[in-house]
């Protein structure tokens, strides 16, 4: 017989507490019946982002270690399990219906099935598990747990964050316009500073619940005037650039996740309404601290502050000439964030 081996990834403490919700079920079982059994341990339901961790296997071979101990069950083996699934064409975490189960049971020749669920209610996972008698489909025991959110996948080393986000974004920036003017009693001069708003996508991946690596692609157009003593000049400046980056991604709680991260951003500016070209490719490094509000578990509003570590200068001519527009370091970026 090939015992239902638990994962290393189980804390002691986590592992003790389930391995006391199985002894409750034993001890009920035991209560109400003195005669041993064949049982099949079933991976317990989970939603969606619970299963991408093999988390209802994970916990059910904890719970199955128990019952190997007890001289009350026999275990069914696992290259038996396996067969019977293999044959049905269904795989072990996609079986949710009970009646299914119970089926399965049968093949696989046992007397006694353990199913049941983790579902997440407010902070805490919900761990719900039964014995069935397959014969005549009773439940023969029952034992419930409750595990503290942060205890459940700190112990378990599990993450329920999505791994994927794009993040539509603005960047607001104050920014200082070098372009030269003539003053007179008769002129305007150009105005010593002007605002950009750019527009911007990013796209972050998250590998393990801290890390996280992003990418921002961004564009926009601002507007501004300089003046000599015979016309006045409306210029205006495209910049589009792109971004990479890291950083470490953490929680204040659930609803309020927040990333500091580093990285390097590069910069071109293209002018239009006047006789000049596309000007010199800008790359700079930078720092980005970010703040989300996760209403919902696929969307969130975010708030970020970033600061290029060196200043972004916009040539004219290819950059052969004078500084014509100096960018503020600091950029504030609203954004919302789409989870996949």
């Amino acid at each position: 017989m090939v015992l239902f081996s638990a994962t290393s990834a189980f804390a002691d403490g986590t592992t003790n507490k389930l391995s006391r919700l199985a002894d409750n079920l034993i001890k009920s079982y035991s209560q109400k019946t003195q005669e041993a059994t064949t049982l099949a341990v079933f991976p317990l339901n989970t939603d969606e982002a619970l299963a991408k961790n093999n988390l209802g296997q994970s916990v059910s071979d904890i719970l199955a270690r128990r019952f190997f101990e007890s001289k009350s069950f026999t275990l069914v083996e696992r290259s038996e399990f396996n067969r019977i699934l293999s044959e049905q064409k269904l795989h072990a975490s996609g079986i949710v219906e009970s009646d299914t189960q119970v089926r399965l049971g049968k093949m696989m020749g046992a007397k006694t099935i353990l199913l049941g669920n983790i579902q997440k209610v407010g902070k805490n996972y919900q761990v719900n598990v039964r014995l069935v008698n397959v014969e005549s489909g009773e439940v023969t025991a029952a034992a419930y747990d409750e595990f503290p959110v942060s205890a459940f996948q700190e112990d378990l080393r599990i993450t329920t964050d999505e791994t994927v986000g794009i993040s539509p974004f603005v960047d607001f920036r104050s920014n200082d316009n070098k372009t030269k003017a003539i003053v007179s009693s008769y002129d305007i001069s150009a105005p010593k500073a002007f605002s950009s708003i750019l527009g911007g996508i990013g796209v972050f991946y998250k590998p393990t619940g801290h890390a996280m690596f992003t990418f921002d692609a961004f564009s926009g157009s601002t507007f501004f005037r300089t003046r000599t003593s015979d016309h006045a000049y409306f210029y205006e400046l495209t910049l589009r650039g792109s971004s990479f980056g890291a950083a470490y991604a953490g929680k204040f709680s659930e609803k309020l996740p927040f990333s500091l991260g580093a990285g390097f951003t590069a910069v071109a500016g293209y002018w239009n309404n006047m006789p000049l070209k596309k000007s010199n490719t800008v790359s700079v490094p930078f720092i980005r601290a970010r703040i989300e509000f996760n209403p919902k578990q696929r969307f969130g509003l975010a708030l970020a502050v970033k600061y290029d570590l060196q200043k972004i200068e916009v040539k004219d001519r290819n950059g052969a000439h004078n500084t014509l527009v100096e960018f503020s370091q600091i950029a504030i970026q609203p954004a919302f964030t789409l989870y996949f």
